[in-house]
């Protein structure tokens, strides 16, 4: 299970619904000047569990503050993808 929060940038993190996978971009509770009210990421950082990228409004390309995705794993992100998407193995 992952939680996605969104730090804006002058207030406290917001936690948001997470999106479906193939959904480009999250919605927020606060509309950009635009008028826009969902954000995208940008140039992603991975952690241990967390994942962490710039948040910006795809209509006008203002900054919007921070997104924060944190997974449920134990063993990290890398090595979760390497054992779901390397070969199979038969012990």
């Amino acid at each position: 299970m992952a939680d996605l929060r969104w730090i804006p940038p002058s207030g406290p993190a917001v936690r948001l619904a997470m999106p479906p996978p193939s959904a480009p971009y999250a919605e927020v509770p606060e509309p950009c000047s635009c008028g826009c009210d969902v954000v995208a990421g940008r140039d992603p950082v991975e952690d241990h569990d967390t994942i962490t990228s710039r948040a910006w409004c795809p209509v006008c390309e203002a900054a919007r503050g921070v997104l924060v995705v944190r997974v449920s794993t134990i063993f990290g992100l890398q090595e979760d993808r390497a054992v779901t998407d390397g070969p199979w193995r038969v012990y």
